[in-house]
């Protein structure tokens, strides 16, 4: 074992991060939710609409919630004024609605989709299903 004080930097040891544990991220998007109300009235739902599609898991991520089924179909965010959905759809079979949906394939992004699905509110949950189905689909 090294010897921590040969090291060149005074000796400091350098942790691996880990995940934070699913409590410990929905603590982190209980803070963020609270900040932003509107999001928190709408993230239950959908919560309750991705579970509601079969089989699914959700896992912490560090920067995201994942829920799969075999593999990821759905990465969740908040980001400013919404809670952000990256779904594995292929943006050219759906109509993109401003300001709702986005075709992320020449942008650098989190997630496994190439759609990304902005939801503010119950009402974009429910529009949003269709969406979720058709990634939930291809897992």
């Amino acid at each position: 074992m090294p010897d921590p004080s040969a090291a060149g930097d005074g000796g400091t040891l350098h942790r691996i991060p880990r995940h934070p544990t699913l409590s410990e991220w929905t603590s982190r998007l209980t803070t963020l939710l609270e900040l932003r109300p509107s999001c928190a009235r709408c993230s239950p739902n959908l919560d309750e609409a991705l579970h509601s599609l079969g089989d699914v898991q959700r896992v912490s991520m560090r920067t995201c919630l994942v829920y799969r089924a075999l593999r990821g179909f759905a990465w969740v965010r908040v980001q400013k004024e919404a809670l952000v959905v990256t779904l594995r759809v292929d943006p050219d079979n759906v109509e993109l609605r401003a300001g709702f949906t986005r075709d992320l394939r020449d942008l650098g992004h989190n997630g496994g989709g190439d759609l990304e699905v902005r939801i503010r509110t119950a009402a974009d949950v429910i529009s949003a299903m269709e969406l979720f189905q058709a990634s939930f689909e291809v897992a």
